[in-house]
């Protein structure tokens, strides 16, 4: 599991592909189909779903390191052996179908030191300089709980009223 830049480069400068060139995975389109959810975009998600659904294998990444553990080793070298990669990720039709697995998914969102002293951005530079790959847990922690869709749910919104307290006039 490696990134060939200098095959996607090749690419680029000659609109051939080279015989190493592989974009048959994806981790980058997972994790923008999981913020498409995390965002609420139900009709981005329907547009895109049918150009990738089956098309590429759809992966993501996940560490089971602690983060005491993990965050020394981001600044320092390529994290690929600590990792692990779950493959073959589904986009079912039903987009709320899709958010309610991602939210049954979501993993704790990790609390590095280097944030809350106020330097994430390093943190996020360090990750990029070493090409290691960003874990759900980054994004996954803003998805919002499952909605109910039951109409006993949805409340009638209150209506302002134009009642004046007649104790209060002068």
């Amino acid at each position: 599991m490696h990134n060939n830049i200098d095959a996607l480069i090749e690419w680029v400068g000659t609109t051939e592909k080279p015989h190493d060139y592989e974009d048959g995975s994806s981790l980058l389109i997972t994790m923008l189909f999981e913020l498409l959810a995390v965002c609420n975009a139900e009709d981005m998600y329907n547009h895109f779903r049918g150009s990738f659904a089956g098309e590429v294998n759809l992966q993501t990444a996940h560490c089971e390191l602690d983060t005491f553990e993990l965050e020394p080793l981001l600044f320092s070298k390529s994290i690929y052996r600590e990792m692990y990669v779950e493959t073959n990720i589904d986009l079912p039709e039903n987009f709320q179908v899709y958010k309610n697995t991602l939210y049954n998914q979501s993993e704790e969102k990790r609390v590095y030191m280097t944030d809350q002293a106020g330097f994430g951005f390093l943190r996020i530079l360090a990750n990029n300089y070493n090409k290691n790959e960003f874990f759900v847990s980054e994004w996954r922690a803003y998805l919002h709980p499952p909605e109910e869709t039951s109409l006993a749910t949805i409340a009638e919104p209150a209506l302002p009223t134009n009642d004046v307290d007649s104790t209060s006039l002068p």
